[in-house]
């Protein structure tokens, strides 16, 4: 019990938006409730397919930086936003 009440802070802001993100789809962008539904269920599903597949693969891990360590920073690698990591966003930030 005193180990997952860390969580229940971030669990519960992922909570609040996933209704707030439905009320908002559902009622201004008039989207079927259905449809709202089925895009948060696939974003859902997904993570319970991939979450323990990347556990498991993390786990196995042995390196010289530990368990963790690579994959954490392939995924950075991975999802770097194309327009900080471009040479022209550096020469920029270089001479800000």
């Amino acid at each position: 019990m005193g180990y997952g009440v860390g969580d229940v802070g971030g669990n519960l802001f992922f909570t609040i938006m996933g209704f707030w993100l439905l009320n908002f789809v559902t009622d201004t962008l008039g989207l079927a409730a259905s449809l709202a539904g089925a895009a948060l269920l696939i974003g859902r599903a997904w993570d319970a397919v991939t979450d323990p597949l990347m556990g498991t693969l993390s786990d196995r891990t042995a390196s010289r930086w530990g368990r963790r360590r690579p994959e954490s920073q392939r995924s950075e690698t991975r999802c770097a936003p194309p327009t900080q990591s471009s040479p022209q966003a550096a020469a920029s930030a270089a001479r800000q």
